[in-house]
């Protein structure tokens, strides 16, 4: 069944408020971090309390959770510039503030593995005098479960929309014509 607007009586509806229930447009919703809130000042007033909520109990909203499978990165550790690292490659989002990083094998800062392509958000900072230690919480992309790449698919470093060939979606691996970075899903 098609909804319309509260406000806007001829706009069919995006979705409804999550406090008053009520249907509205695009132009009279705000997107929180998992809920729909239109602008009536209690309504308004809840999609601030969950924006806040993310600060203390950090999770992924949902548009990177349908974008990721629930594999973790595991434990990244470096002694002597040799180990396993996650570098970030993507903008932030402005939800969950998560970024996409890739987990590499790394030695004196050169990269001669990677491991796969991640969520990211970092938790904790403890930085000493040779070393540092990050907290995170991460979810692999799922690229790296499929059996070949889609026709187009997101850059991970430029955020452009790159065509891929027959060869480049099976091998899952190409070089954005964008940014000129290597990008290796397997």
């Amino acid at each position: 069944m098609v909804q319309y607007c509260f406000n806007h009586t001829q706009k069919k509806a995006l979705s409804f408020c999550s406090v008053c229930k009520n249907y509205y447009c695009k132009e009279c919703l705000v997107e929180g971090k998992e809920y729909y809130y239109c602008n009536n000042k209690d309504c308004y007033s809840q999609y601030l309390k969950e924006l806040e909520s993310y600060e203390f109990n950090p999770r992924f909203c949902l548009n990177c959770v349908e974008e990721s499978i629930p594999e973790t990165a595991g434990d990244v550790d470096t002694i002597n510039l040799v180990g396993t690292v996650l570098y970030n490659m993507g903008k932030e989002c402005p939800i969950c503030h998560s970024t996409i990083a890739k987990k590499c094998y790394t030695i004196f800062g050169f990269n001669t593995k990677i491991y796969g392509y991640y969520r990211v958000i970092y938790l904790k900072k403890y930085i000493g005098w040779f070393s540092s230690e990050k907290t995170f919480i991460s979810r692999k992309l799922k690229f790296q479960a499929l059996a070949k790449l889609p026709k187009v698919v997101e850059c991970p470093q430029c955020e452009e929309e790159v065509s891929l060939d027959e060869n480049e979606r099976n091998s899952k691996q190409f070089t954005c014509p964008y940014c000129a970075e290597f990008i290796d899903f397997t």
